[in-house]
Protein backbone atom coordinates (compact mmCIF):
# COMPACT_ATOMS: atom_id res chain seq x y z
CA UNK A 1 0.00 0.00 0.00
CA UNK A 2 2.63 2.50 0.86
CA UNK A 3 4.84 1.80 -2.49
CA UNK A 4 0.96 2.61 -4.36
CA UNK A 5 0.77 5.57 -2.32
CA UNK A 6 4.25 6.70 -3.29
CA UNK A 7 3.87 6.43 -7.12
CA UNK A 8 0.30 8.02 -7.00
CA UNK A 9 1.76 11.09 -5.24
CA UNK A 10 5.51 10.76 -6.84
CA UNK A 11 4.71 13.90 -9.24
CA UNK A 12 3.86 16.15 -6.43
CA UNK A 13 6.46 14.38 -4.49
CA UNK A 14 9.61 15.06 -6.68
CA UNK A 15 8.07 18.43 -7.71
CA UNK A 16 8.02 19.68 -3.47
CA UNK A 17 11.68 18.18 -3.62
CA UNK A 18 12.84 20.27 -6.66
CA UNK A 19 10.70 23.52 -6.14
CA UNK A 20 10.42 23.63 -2.43
CA UNK A 21 13.81 22.11 -1.40
CA UNK A 22 11.81 19.22 0.61
CA UNK A 23 14.18 16.27 2.09
CA UNK A 24 12.71 12.99 -0.02
CA UNK A 25 9.83 11.63 1.60
CA UNK A 26 10.57 7.79 1.06
CA UNK A 27 13.04 7.61 3.58
CA UNK A 28 11.37 8.73 6.24
CA UNK A 29 8.71 6.46 6.13
CA UNK A 30 9.20 3.03 7.87
CA UNK A 31 6.13 0.87 7.65
CA UNK A 32 5.31 -1.35 10.95
CA UNK A 33 2.19 -3.47 9.72
CA UNK A 34 0.15 -4.10 13.01
CA UNK A 35 -2.02 -7.84 13.32
CA UNK A 36 -2.98 -7.18 17.27
CA UNK A 37 -3.58 -4.12 19.78
CA UNK A 38 -0.67 -3.24 22.21
CA UNK A 39 2.12 -1.02 22.44
CA UNK A 40 3.41 0.85 18.46
CA UNK A 41 5.83 3.09 19.52
CA UNK A 42 6.75 5.21 22.87
CA UNK A 43 9.62 8.12 23.20
CA UNK A 44 9.98 10.74 25.83
CA UNK A 45 7.38 12.56 24.12
CA UNK A 46 4.36 10.09 23.90
CA UNK A 47 3.14 6.64 24.01
CA UNK A 48 0.87 5.08 21.59
CA UNK A 49 -1.22 1.95 21.76
CA UNK A 50 -3.60 0.32 19.31
CA UNK A 51 -6.44 -1.75 19.97
CA UNK A 52 -8.09 -4.15 17.81
CA UNK A 53 -11.69 -2.28 16.94
CA UNK A 54 -15.21 -4.45 16.11
CA UNK A 55 -15.10 -2.41 12.03
CA UNK A 56 -17.08 -5.43 10.56
CA UNK A 57 -15.75 -6.48 7.57
CA UNK A 58 -13.12 -5.15 7.99
CA UNK A 59 -9.97 -6.93 9.87
CA UNK A 60 -8.29 -6.21 11.44
CA UNK A 61 -9.21 -2.34 12.42
CA UNK A 62 -7.60 -0.77 14.69
CA UNK A 63 -8.06 2.47 17.11
CA UNK A 64 -5.16 4.82 18.58
CA UNK A 65 -4.31 6.52 21.57
CA UNK A 66 -1.77 8.49 22.18
CA UNK A 67 -0.69 9.31 25.96
CA UNK A 68 1.45 12.53 26.26
CA UNK A 69 2.89 13.94 29.51
CA UNK A 70 -0.85 16.66 29.82
CA UNK A 71 -3.07 14.70 27.72
CA UNK A 72 -4.60 11.86 26.21
CA UNK A 73 -6.72 11.55 22.46
CA UNK A 74 -8.24 8.39 21.53
CA UNK A 75 -8.91 8.19 17.63
CA UNK A 76 -10.75 5.19 16.52
CA UNK A 77 -12.99 5.08 12.82
CA UNK A 78 -16.80 3.92 12.68
CA UNK A 79 -17.19 0.99 15.08
CA UNK A 80 -19.76 -1.57 16.44
CA UNK A 81 -19.80 -2.29 19.87
CA UNK A 82 -16.23 -2.60 21.00
CA UNK A 83 -15.38 -3.20 24.49
CA UNK A 84 -12.08 -3.25 23.12
CA UNK A 85 -12.32 0.39 22.19
CA UNK A 86 -14.21 1.24 25.40
CA UNK A 87 -10.71 -0.10 27.47
CA UNK A 88 -8.41 2.02 25.40
CA UNK A 89 -11.01 4.92 25.77
CA UNK A 90 -10.66 4.78 29.85
CA UNK A 91 -9.91 7.98 31.35
CA UNK A 92 -8.60 9.86 28.12
CA UNK A 93 -9.09 13.63 27.34
CA UNK A 94 -10.44 13.65 24.12
CA UNK A 95 -12.07 10.80 21.70
CA UNK A 96 -12.55 11.39 18.55
CA UNK A 97 -14.71 8.79 16.74
CA UNK A 98 -16.75 8.98 13.75
CA UNK A 99 -20.28 7.83 14.14
CA UNK A 100 -22.58 6.82 11.23
CA UNK A 101 -26.57 6.72 12.31
CA UNK A 102 -29.07 6.19 10.37
CA UNK A 103 -31.77 7.99 11.86
CA UNK A 104 -30.56 11.71 11.56
CA UNK A 105 -32.57 13.05 14.26
CA UNK A 106 -30.50 11.02 16.89
CA UNK A 107 -27.00 11.93 15.00
CA UNK A 108 -28.21 15.72 15.35
CA UNK A 109 -29.25 15.92 18.61
CA UNK A 110 -26.08 14.44 20.11
CA UNK A 111 -23.71 16.44 17.73
CA UNK A 112 -22.02 18.62 20.45
CA UNK A 113 -18.90 17.43 21.98
CA UNK A 114 -19.34 15.16 25.07
CA UNK A 115 -16.30 15.22 27.82
CA UNK A 116 -14.90 11.88 28.70
CA UNK A 117 -14.23 12.95 32.29
CA UNK A 118 -15.96 14.63 34.62
CA UNK A 119 -16.01 15.45 38.02
CA UNK A 120 -18.77 13.76 39.04
CA UNK A 121 -18.90 10.79 36.34
CA UNK A 122 -16.91 9.28 33.34
CA UNK A 123 -19.50 8.57 31.07
CA UNK A 124 -19.79 8.71 27.20
CA UNK A 125 -22.86 9.00 25.09
CA UNK A 126 -23.34 7.16 21.98
CA UNK A 127 -26.20 8.00 20.26
CA UNK A 128 -29.24 6.60 23.17
CA UNK A 129 -26.17 4.10 24.46
CA UNK A 130 -24.97 5.59 27.21
CA UNK A 131 -21.54 3.41 27.99
CA UNK A 132 -19.71 4.10 31.35
CA UNK A 133 -16.30 4.50 31.52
Amino acid sequence: MTTLFFEMNGSDISSRIADEGRVPLVPLVHVHELSQGGGVMKDGNVAVTAAVVNHPPVTPAFGYRFDARDRSIVVSGDTARSDSLIELARGADVLVHSAVSCQPSIALSHASPMPLRSSKASSLIVGKDLIEI
